[in-house]
């Protein structure tokens, strides 16, 4: 059985994503400061680049790159181990995603808005490449248990609540497949990780409650 997964990411209504601004690891490297070096970290499924004090490595100081087989899906700089100024984050294959700067904390640009939009309304977004929640979902559902039920296909649509403090507060399906398959879903789900962050959706630029669509694609 094979699983695919496609994010979508909807506010109210759906939006229109756009494709463009393919980054890869190959392209950007991090040269180092002086007084900092630069350390090269594999974490499957993820390589990073992180800059760091060179008296203290375990300070974050500097410009930082998280990769995946290649393409660039985070890219910033920290000061004294806080995420600064403005970060890129990308979808898969590197392709643009979001702009956000958290010096200010809004979104500059995102794939599912044109440079003439109003960005004082905005969606939910994944405060990351949203190629991560995916991953995690990949990595951690109970397949076994799923091709017990046989030939499923299919797919589900996993919502979360997120509220205007940019807080998980729920889970819940937009559309169920099966109760097997929609069980081992939930269960990944309600592991996502307590440092994940999400950036609230906002309407004429004042924070409010929105939701985030994981679509989740089963094929055997």
């Amino acid at each position: 059985m094979r699983l695919l997964i496609t994010l979508f990411i909807l506010y109210i209504s759906n939006i229109a994503f756009g494709q463009n601004n393919v980054a890869t690891d190959n392209k950007i490297k991090i040269k180092a400061l002086p007084e900092h070096t630069i350390i090269i970290r594999n974490r499957p499924p993820f390589k990073e680049q992180i800059q760091v004090l060179l008296n203290n490595k375990r300070i974050k100081d500097g410009g930082y790159i998280k990769s995946y087989k290649g393409y660039i899906l985070e890219q910033g700089h920290f000061k004294n181990n806080k995420p600064s100024g403005v970060w890129l984050y990308y979808s898969l294959n590197g392709r643009f995603y979001l702009a956000y700067n958290f010096d200010t904390k809004k979104v500059l640009k995102s794939n599912s808005y044109m440079k003439s939009r109003n960005m004082n309304s905005t969606p939910v977004y994944f405060q990351g490449s949203p190629v991560i929640p995916n991953l995690f979902i990949i990595n951690n559902i109970d397949y076994e248990k799923v091709a017990e039920k046989g030939n499923v296909t299919g797919y589900v649509v996993l919502g979360l609540n997120i509220d205007e403090k940019g807080e998980l507060k729920s889970l819940f399906f937009k559309k169920r497949m099966h109760p097997a398959v929609d069980n081992a879903v939930m269960k990944v789900a309600q592991k996502f990780p307590d440092s994940w962050r999400w950036i609230p959706a906002t309407v004429n630029g004042q924070k409010a409650s929105g939701k985030f669509y994981i679509t989740v694609y089963f094929d055997e």
